[in-house]
């Protein structure tokens, strides 16, 4: 079971996630994802390739397209699923990430070249009760992957609201801006 788009997808939704992966593999070659109130990209068991490019051996590099994304990315919850795997590559000026991103699975994200990750809460789907509300989640990410040099960094901008954010493992170069306030 694949999915796989070389070019640019330009996704919106308001009832659920822009992309989903149960099982299988979906590859898309960048673009537009956007979810209201839902993860844009999640996946329970399956892996998600998004703007990045595989060798031959299986290494996996940025890929060189746009790649904006508002709402969570997110591996397996607490609540469903049990991993699954997320590779984004943020590498052009103009792609960004606007959310968290998180997870049991593992998240992998090239952040660089001046694009932007802005790390903030968001509004969020309670499943149980069909309420919508600005939820906190921790981010997590298992590798990030910066420029390489300050001039191609990647920038995050940890916004008021944000309960926390652990990078497992980091390389290159990313500028990180912290903002607090009341809100």
């Amino acid at each position: 079971n694949s999915i796989q788009i070389k070019g640019l997808v330009d996704i919106e939704t308001q009832y659920g996630a822009g992309v989903f992966a149960r099982t299988g593999y979906i590859s898309l070659g960048g673009g537009r994802i956007i979810a209201d109130a839902y993860d844009s990209v999640w996946t329970s068991a399956g892996t998600v390739d998004l703007n990045v490019v595989k060798d031959s051996e299986g290494n996996i590099t940025a890929g060189n397209n746009d790649l904006v994304i508002f709402g969570g990315v997110a591996t397996a919850t607490p609540y469903y699923g049990s991993g699954g795997i997320i590779n984004s590559a943020f590498a052009t000026e103009n792609s960004s990430m606007t959310g968290a991103i998180y997870g049991l699975g593992e998240n992998n994200v090239w952040l660089q070249n001046g694009a932007t990750w802005n790390q903030q809460a968001m509004r969020g789907h309670s499943w149980s009760g069909g309420t919508i509300s600005v939820g906190e989640r921790e981010s997590d990410v298992d590798n990030l992957y910066g420029g390489d040099s300050i001039e191609n960094a990647g920038i995050i901008n940890v916004m008021n609201k944000t309960k926390g954010t652990t990078l497992n493992n980091m390389s290159g170069y990313v500028n990180i801006n912290m903002f607090g306030g009341a809100d």
